[in-house]
């Protein structure tokens, strides 16, 4: 990839995931900060971090490995020269413009992931109960409201057999939607520990240490005697 390519790719994309976690952790926290357009302002808390989890996991995974490809492509023997140039705006060399970019980008992202992983970790769901149009104990509470669901006394990692876990409308998870108990906690816990080797390739990339070619001026005098 192009270092300019990968400079427009790492401001869009980091730029998407700070609109989207601000407005993500917004609506899981019960905070009326939410941006306009995208945003979860009817959603459930719980239902929110459920959804917005694993969609920010991919978008951080994918904007670390956006910056480690720049850094490869960088010559500069200086960690900071490595960086995109923050906001396309000041001196490059800006130690400020980039601790803000960073703060941007990554470090608010990520505190961001761990808050809503956290509340998703805290969230319940619960399982169809097949009863004659009664109401199970919690459905309204957890379920839609259409069918009757009783609260699980499982826990979000307790195993579940495939074929039980993807069966259609058997699960329901704390808010509404759909859920697949076991699986889909594991695959947003795979996902985390992807984003956290992004992450951690990012940092090589950049901090890595490079040789310098040494450079030295030229004698005229040898130049002259050798001529």
């Amino acid at each position: 990839m192009r270092k300019e390519a990968a400079e427009l790719l790492w401001y869009v994309l980091g730029a998407f995931l700070f609109y989207f976690l601000w407005n993500a952790v917004s609506a899981a926290h019960g905070w009326n900060l939410t941006l306009p357009g995208l945003n979860f302002k009817d959603w459930d808390p719980y239902g929110a971090a459920l959804v917005a989890t694993p969609i920010g996991l991919v978008c951080f995974a994918t904007l670390m490995c956006i910056g480690a490809l720049y850094a490869r492509r960088s010559e500069s023997a200086r960690p900071i020269g490595r960086l995109p140039i923050p906001f396309k705006l000041g001196d490059p060399d800006s130690v400020v413009l980039h601790a803000a970019q960073a703060m941007a980008l990554i470090v608010l992202p990520f505190v961001a992931l761990i808050s809503l992983f956290d509340k998703f970790l805290n969230g319940s769901f619960c399982h169809l109960v097949r009863l004659q149009g009664l109401a199970a104990p919690g459905h309204d509470a957890c379920g839609n409201g259409k069918v009757p669901y009783d609260r699980s006394p499982l826990s979000l990692f307790s195993y579940v057999a495939p074929r039980e876990a993807f069966r259609p409308n058997a699960f329901v998870y704390q808010g509404g939607n759909t859920y697949w108990p076991f699986w889909e906690p594991l695959a947003i816990c795979v996902l985390g520990l992807i984003a956290l080797a992004s992450l951690a390739w990012f940092a090589f990339e950049v901090f890595k240490m490079r040789p310098q070619t040494a450079t030295f001026p030229p004698l005229v005098a040898d130049i002259e005697s050798t001529g």
